[in-house]
């Protein structure tokens, strides 16, 4: 296999929003070496991307965005990720990667599968930044994690690429499988929503509301807080695809609120409350402690490559592309295929 995309190392990122502009920033520092080219459909977008550097040039269509490109990052709504794999497959180059940032990942697996013709090879992730709220920058995955979704038999070139990526980022990346990220993506992200629109229905459907919304502050505002936080319809999208995990969810917190309300019938229920909401607390308290802790932030170690996964180590040279040259790890090719 020729090798000589070690020394282009062209990454396509389809999608210019917050994780694509971060992607791009991070990935265009000149110590990489990469040539990294965009797409987005939207003009403003694509004119935000160039001129924030980003990337080196903005294409005007899918195929020449993803043509002879080693790493396609798809930064993408989980809505249109179907679409964007089914226009970019013929196009794709033998042997690439293409790198799904999506927040499901059970049914974008399944339609890789379907769509990407053999060895293209498909690994999901999920990046989250280091700090909440952070504008997109080069930094933001900083002291964050890329979580690494790999179905099963994938090619350990692909995965030790993933793996590297998180270390250009400055992210700890740790390894699931597709049906244990959704499960655990209903409970983080879809019920919290879904419990948010609970509360604003339940408030702001009531006859009180109008006086209601006069007293109505914080408490309230933070308990809606996930409503503004995505589009209507890709949170819609999400939460329908992942339904099965989400459904659980909400059996679980049917069940809790039943016994919030049992609690309340009961003659003891100030003392009873008293101690949920402490333990609740406390439990809150150290999550958010605990996400802080270096130990918490160690490296998991990308799985061993396969012995046919040397022409993808080759074709990325990992230990270049994601080495500054005067790093001390920097190894020679000769090393990097002795591993």
């Amino acid at each position: 296999m020729d090798n000589s995309v070690s020394s282009t190392g062209k990454v396509a990122i389809i999608g210019m929003g917050q994780r694509g502009l971060s992607l791009g920033l991070a990935l265009s520092k000149p110590d990489w070496k990469l040539h990294v080219v965009g797409y987005d459909r939207d003009p403003v977008a694509a004119k935000r991307a160039k001129s924030l550097g980003a990337v080196e040039r903005m294409d005007r269509s899918l195929r020449l965005a993803v043509d002879q490109a080693d790493l396609t990052i798809l930064a993408i709504p989980y809505r249109e990720t179907r679409e964007v794999l089914t226009q970019i497959a013929p196009y794709l180059k033998d042997d690439s990667v293409i790198f799904d940032t999506s927040p499901l990942k059970t049914s974008t697996l399944s339609w890789a599968e379907q769509i990407l013709p053999p060895d293209r090879h498909w690994v999901g992730g999920f990046l989250i930044p280091g700090q909440v709220g952070a504008e997109a920058s080069a930094s933001l995955y900083e002291d964050g994690f890329l979580i690494v979704v790999a179905p099963p038999g994938a090619d350990g070139g692909a995965l030790e690429l993933a793996a590297r990526l998180s270390s250009v980022l400055g992210a700890a990346p740790f390894f699931f499988d597709a049906q244990e990220f959704d499960g655990l993506m209903a409970g983080v992200e879809s019920l919290p929503s879904l419990l948010a629109l609970a509360c604003y229905r339940t408030i702001a459907g009531s006859p009180g509301w109008r006086d209601a919304s006069l007293l109505a502050g914080s408490i309230f505002e933070r308990a809606t807080s996930p409503l503004e936080c995505r589009e209507a319809q890709t949170c819609a999208a999400e939460i329908v695809a992942n339904r099965e995990s989400i459904l659980r969810r909400l059996d679980m917190a049917l069940e809790e609120i039943g016994e919030l309300r049992r609690v309340l019938t009961d003659p003891d229920a100030e003392r009873t409350l008293v101690q949920y909401l402490s333990e609740a607390e406390q439990g809150r308290a150290r999550w958010l402690r605990d996400r802080e802790r270096p130990a918490r932030r160690q490296t998991e170690p990308a799985p061993p490559l396969p012995s046919g996964a040397t022409g993808l180590r080759r074709l990325f040279d990992l230990g270049g592309w994601f080495q500054s040259p005067g790093s001390s790890s920097a190894r020679s090719a000769k090393d990097r295929d002795g591993d």
